[in-house]
């Protein structure tokens, strides 16, 4: 009977043996249960590796890391598998774990460089193939200095009600606004970019039965901009920018005085000369941004202040849905105001980002996007809202496009506030070189 039994068992543990290889090549393998060690994930993650198991991987190095397991290889596999699963930012920031253990390791880098690539951070690429040796920099063929790295263009129209409210005796005729960009590479660590612009409207005031006369302004601005931007860590950058502005003004006016039917003319020009200074400081880790900056600017004798704390989230999901919550403390010569703006992201369409935005508040002589507008006309914008597209033709060249709504302030002959609405599309090409 003792030889039956042994026939029983030995047809059993190869039926076992016999599964266990089919579960293998059926591209199945037993979960883990309950406790894990070093050695079973490191088999199991490998395992799942190899096959291309990497919802498999990700859930078993989960449970590893809630076991206190963690280790090199095993941020590198699940990194991996976040990366194929077109997750960048979850692969981000098992690459940036695995550096945390060997910080030389020549993969684990160039993975973080394509996924600040791929998340639209090209600092933080830059970064990490400044850390990578020279070879590999050579490999990727990405250079330290490039005198033009990219060119950019964009025109601006603006159309208003203003010349509809008579009452308020003022007209504006439509402005308009151009820029030409460029972009240079000072090191991997170090990026300068530089735009020269020029912006036209013409203003005309009329009196009343009290102050009888016709004042025609003809307002040109040129302007030069220049930004740099710093990133010596990982998760840290600095901004400093310098944004000069040369407006020169052509006034032509008469009076008609009664009773004596008399007309005066008087034309003088006035050429303004502005500067503004801005600093920021910024902190990125993964999804998540936040920023404090602030400006200095000078328009003739009004100095202007400006501080802004700026706070984002990228969020989960295939449409990468981006948030951005901005407030703005101004301090000028006149008063104290706050501004508060918000704006939403995504990618409905591949190779397409489309950006909402709304700001609140008086926005004279307010700087935005890092300095490079600053909205200082005769009337202040106390509320605009707008939508803006990215268009990625190809790797080097992108379209946008722009459109904002506007409400401004007059303040006429009687010191009585009026607003109009402006309307403002804007158009522009970026080819990276």
């Amino acid at each position: 009977m003792h030889r039956y039994l042994i026939i029983f068992l030995v047809l059993v543990s190869a039926s076992v043996r016999a599964g266990i290889v089919s579960d293998i090549n059926n591209d199945t393998i037993i979960q883990p249960v309950q406790s894990l060690n070093y050695p079973r994930v490191d088999s199991l993650t490998y395992q799942y590796y190899w096959l291309g198991k990497w919802d498999d991987l990700i859930n078993t190095g989960k449970e590893a890391l809630n076991q206190q397991i963690d280790f090199k290889r095993l941020r590198q596999r699940m990194g991996y598998a976040f990366f194929l699963k077109g997750d960048y930012y979850s692969a981000m920031k098992q690459y940036e774990a695995a550096l945390a253990f060997d910080k030389s390791d020549i993969d684990t880098r160039m993975y973080l460089y394509y996924c600040g690539l791929y998340t639209g951070n090209e600092l933080y690429s830059r970064f990490q193939i400044s850390n990578l040796p020279e070879e590999t920099q050579k490999y990727l063929a990405v250079k330290p200095f490039r005198l033009i790295d990219a060119i950019d263009f964009e025109y601006n129209y603006k159309f208003n009600d203003s010349k509809f409210a008579t009452n308020n005796n003022f007209t504006r005729s439509n402005p308009n606004y151009f820029r030409i960009g460029c972009s240079t590479k000072l090191s991997y660590q170090l990026s300068l970019y530089q735009a020269f612009s020029k912006y036209k409207q013409k203003l005309d005031s009329v009196g009343n039965n009290e102050f009888n006369f016709l004042k025609q302004s003809n307002v040109t601005q040129n302007e030069y901009y220049a930004g740099l931007n710093w990133k010596p860590l990982t998760h840290f950058e600095f901004m400093f920018a310098y944004h000069f502005i040369n407006t020169i003004i052509k006034d032509s006016s008469s009076w008609h005085v009664p009773p004596i039917t008399k007309t005066f003319y008087k034309d003088t020009a006035t050429n303004i000369i502005s500067n503004m200074f801005y600093s920021k400081i910024a902190f990125n880790y993964n999804r998540f941004e936040v920023s404090l900056s602030g400006s200095l600017f000078n328009c003739g004798k009004e100095l202007t202040q400006q501080y802004t704390l700026q706070a984002g989230v990228t969020l989960p999901g295939m449409l990468g849905i981006k948030t951005n919550s901005k407030v703005d403390a101004i301090f000028d010569n006149t008063s104290k105001r706050l501004i508060y703006s918000q704006s939403v992201g995504l990618v409905p369409i591949k190779n397409i980002w489309i950006e909402g935005n709304i700001s609140f508040g008086n926005l004279k002589n307010y700087s935005d996007n890092d300095g490079l507008y600053i909205l200082n006309s005769t009337d202040p914008t106390v509320f605009k809202t707008g939508v803006t597209t990215f268009w990625h033709i190809s790797k080097n060249l992108c379209l946008f496009g722009n459109y904002i709504y506007e409400t401004k302030q007059i303040n006429n002959v009687n010191n009585i506030i009026i607003n109009y609405n402006q309307h403002s599309l804007s158009g522009g090409i970026i080819w990276k070189l």
